[in-house]
């Protein structure tokens, strides 16, 4: 049997132009929301920056938090924790790294009344075995990481999932081809 987890990440930098948020809401956010929200069968991972619930809050796009609250009610999809403003964990002190995951959960809670992440995102897909560390000590149960974060790993093989040594942490790799693919348009 063959299983797909398609996961979508949502961020905008919080210097990111209002006009720039507001032209990606509606040519993105706004259709995948409409096309998930059609769909009778199949559910997907979602990552929501706190950085981009913020904006999407002051721009006056709630309609697209309410949209993806509806969703995580139903089911439909599943958010997943990251760190607030995208820094890259793995060059940051430990403390800061807690700070920024605690607050996205904060923010993200405020917005989204069923975010109960169980997985978890880091920015940019950096990581470092104290990221690993820091991300199960706050609870979470799975971690997506780039193919590079694992020695050894070819893309296109079979094994995808792992379990982090002497750890509960599972590990998901994604397939960088096929992600790279559809972020730049080619399937």
């Amino acid at each position: 049997m063959l299983y797909f987890a398609l996961f979508l990440h949502f961020y905008q930098p919080p210097t990111q132009f209002p006009q720039i948020t507001k032209k990606i809401a509606q040519e993105s956010y706004e259709k995948i929301l409409k096309i998930i929200y059609y769909q009778t069968g199949g559910r997907l991972t979602v990552n929501i920056s706190a950085s981009l619930t913020e904006q999407l809050e002051a721009l006056g796009l709630g309609r697209i938090i309410d949209g993806f609250s509806v969703l995580a009610e139903e089911g439909r999809i599943e958010f997943v924790g990251s760190a607030a403003y995208h820094p890259l964990l793995p060059r940051i002190p430990r403390s800061e790294m807690v700070r920024q995951i605690k607050l996205n959960e904060e923010i993200n809670r405020k917005y989204f009344s069923s975010f109960a992440p169980r997985g978890f995102f880091p920015p940019e897909m950096a990581y470092s075995p104290e990221v690993g560390e820091v991300v199960e000590r706050l609870g979470y149960k799975w971690i997506i990481l780039d193919e590079s974060a694992l020695p050894g790993y070819h893309s296109g093989g079979e094994n995808i999932i792992y379990q982090k040594k002497n750890s509960n942490l599972t590990v998901f790799i994604r397939n960088k081809k096929l992600s790279l693919a559809i972020a730049f348009s080619q399937i």
